[in-house]
Formats: structure tokens, C-alpha cells, sequence
């Protein structure tokens, strides 16, 4: 599922089969947005109502993943205005946080993780962490 989530090889171009779970008034307020994502060896763009961070959408700038998506994406204004990257659990606690942005460090499976620290690391998508979704509207 992990994979499916982050890697836009194996998922449709749009995520509208998660944003249809959704409540019907969120629904009827969102909108695309185009994402880019890099794939094999160049950058792809998808369709997403409801998509999850870059590295360079949270930290402004891309340290271990491919530099070749930095072309094509900024940082998120909450970001670059200060506020913490942590991501945190229903009991408040801080998690591990999957991006979309590959990490070339462990294998074709591999991609960039917001550590319970707000580092960079990266992971294979074999282990079971968890993902912030971004809504657009």
C-alpha cells in the first residue's frame, strides 16, 4: 500500500479513488493540483486531489533525493515561514512521516521519511509508517 501511495508508477495519474471517501461537502470544494514526482529517470506530473509532501515541498530543498524534481517544486509557505516539519500521531506524539520523493539510498523501494526528530532519512516502503495528506480546496 506504502508504494501505492508514494510511487506515481503504480498508482493511476489521479487519486480519486481516496479522495471518494472523503465527506461530500470537502469533496465539493476540492480541486486539483498537478504534483511532480520523479520516475525512473525523469520527472512525471499527476493530478491529484489529495496528494503527500515532497522533501523540497517541506525543507525548501532536496538533500537525498533526486535533484532533479527541485525543478519543479517550492516549498509549502508554512514551511518556509518557520513552523515545525514534525508530524505527530491521534495521541500527539511525534511520527515518522512518508514523502513521495524516492530515496536512492536502499534499493528501487526506498523513499525520503520526516523523522520523529524533522529529519531527512529515508526508508524502505516495506516498513509501516505514516503519511499527512495534503487536501487542495
Amino acid at each position: 500500500l506504502v508504494r501505492y501511495v508514494l510511487d506515481s508508477t503504480t498508482r493511476p495519474t489521479s487519486s480519486t479513488g481516496l479522495a471518494s471517501i472523503l465527506p461530500d461537502e470537502l469533496k465539493n470544494v476540492m480541486k486539483t493540483a498537478t504534483k511532480y514526482s520523479y520516475k525512473v529517470s525523469t520527472v512525471v506530473s499527476t493530478s491529484d486531489y489529495v496528494s503527500i509532501f515532497s522533501e523540497k515541498e517541506v525543507f525548501g530543498t532536496i538533500t537525498r533525493g533526486p535533484t532533479s524534481e527541485s525543478n519543479y517544486q517550492v516549498q509549502y509557505e508554512y514551511y518556509a515561514s518557520g513552523n515545525s516539519v514534525l508530524h505527530y500521531t491521534m495521541d500527539n506524539e511525534p511520527a515518522y512521516c512518508w514523502t513521495r520523493t524516492i530515496w536512492y539510498g536502499d534499493g528501487n523501494d526506498s523513499f525520503i521519511i520526516i523523522d520523529k526528530n524533522g529529519r531527512v532519512n529515508g526508508y524502505s516502503a516495506a516498513k509501516s509508517m505514516g503519511v499527512s495528506p495534503i487536501i487542495f480546496i
